[in-house]
């Protein structure tokens, strides 16, 4: 079972969509032209069978579906459920597989 927490950055995109295509991570590999450290992008074999964005921000939009490439065939994962926290409570909501929210 593959699954993925995400946390917000100072410099995260816009949407859920774009911040999943835009991560990457360090290598310990440096750039033999400017020694800087090289940046591999993320990419996964794969769809999660959970994905958590963590949102912290009014600034980021969430994306209604986001795509994976998945033994050369394209696998959409719908949003199923939102949680909003703060102030000591929260409020959740299911969205199931008709599209009604509970």
């Amino acid at each position: 079972m593959l699954e993925f927490v995400l946390y917000e950055k100072e410099d995260t995109p816009k949407s859920t969509c774009k911040w999943l295509g835009s991560l990457e991570h360090e290598t310990h590999e440096k750039c033999p032209h400017c020694f800087s450290a090289m940046i591999q992008p993320i990419n996964s074999k794969s769809a999660p069978s959970v994905l958590v964005f963590e949102i912290n921000s009014r600034k980021i939009k969430v994306s209604q579906t986001l795509k994976f490439e998945q033994e050369g065939e394209t696998v959409v994962l719908d949003v199923r459920g939102l949680i909003y926290h703060g102030d000591f409570h929260f409020t959740s909501h299911i969205i199931g597989t008709d599209g009604m929210v509970s």
